[in-house]
């Protein structure tokens, strides 16, 4: 198994792993029906992980915080700010 590279990588292959086990897990004996029921509801929301679109993600919040951390500062140190 390669090992990943990051936390965003791991939770990638943790949530395909999870994916996985729904898919692969057989709907069969007493408790089909309820086996059916999550599968139909759980599986629709476990949609295929984009790694670059997480790391973006985590790129603009970065960024967002930054932006408002010096925002904030700026305005307490304005003479005129209110």
């Amino acid at each position: 198994m390669d090992w990943p590279d990051g936390y965003i990588e791991a939770t990638a292959l943790e949530r395909e792993a999870i994916r996985a086990a729904f898919k692969d897990y057989p709907p069969t004996g007493a408790n089909a029906a309820d086996v059916k029921l999550v599968r139909d509801k759980v599986e629709p929301a476990l949609t295929a992980y984009d790694i670059a679109g997480a790391r973006y993600f985590h790129i603009v919040c970065a960024l967002l915080t930054i932006a408002y951390v010096w925002a904030k500062e700026w305005r307490r140190e304005t003479p005129y700010a209110k």
